[in-house]
């Protein structure tokens, strides 16, 4: 990936978040969880990239943890995202399935992208801007690397990097962010993704995705 993004951007980018942190110290997540998505969804491992805003930057009792929607207690966000999985699949999820930390997506395949690897608490999508060079970085890379990864855009601000995507080579699937339907106070519009990912994933990877355990 250093063909894309410079170490003296990515210096750039840690000075100013150790200049932020040390005036306010209200940083999220902790430096050793900004790229746990990688390190627990690999490159050569990876079949399915959600790539979306980080809902987490109001309520740090939820405490990001460096991977897509994921967080150490499971609040009102992920508990529509269980409903859209149940919905898919027809079924009720026991509450002991319907895990906070989405690792279990990550070990097969799942990298799930914030947009805004890191966050100011209170401050909305502060730090999309600063992460742009580097998101847009890690989907060239993909593209390269990755043949057939799936790509799912999540609300409009996902939509920017539509660019890089090559369509003819890959999947992509544009949904409304989940927050939206938060907001909205009603379910998620999902379109079945989960359990279309199955099956392209089947065809492709020859692999099934298990969206809980």
């Amino acid at each position: 990936m250093q063909e894309q993004i410079s170490p003296k951007k990515l210096k750039s980018i840690f000075d100013y978040l150790k200049d932020q942190s040390s005036q306010a110290g209200n940083i999220f997540p902790k430096p050793e969880k900004i790229f746990r998505c990688f390190k627990e969804c690999p490159f050569n491992k990876t079949m399915v990239v959600f790539l979306g805003t980080n809902p987490y930057y109001n309520d740090f009792d939820l405490v990001p943890d460096g991977i897509l929607f994921s967080a150490m207690c499971r609040g009102k966000l992920l508990t529509n995202i269980y409903r859209a999985i149940e919905d898919n699949y027809d079924t009720k999820l026991r509450e002991i399935q319907k895990q906070p930390d989405l690792t279990l997506w990550a070990h097969q395949g799942v990298l799930l992208l914030p947009l805004d690897l890191t966050m100011e608490q209170g401050k909305k999508k502060a730090h999309i801007k600063l992460w742009e060079p580097f998101i847009r970085a890690v989907i060239s890379a993909l593209q390269k690397d990755a043949p057939g990864v799936i790509y799912v855009l999540l609300g409009q601000d996902s939509l920017t990097h539509a660019d890089l995507i090559d369509t003819l080579n890959h999947d992509m699937i544009c949904l409304e962010h989940p927050v939206k339907a938060l907001l909205m106070k009603r379910n998620w519009k999902h379109k079945n993704v989960f359990n279309y990912l199955d099956r392209v994933t089947n065809m492709i990877f020859n692999r099934k995705i298990n969206w809980y355990d």
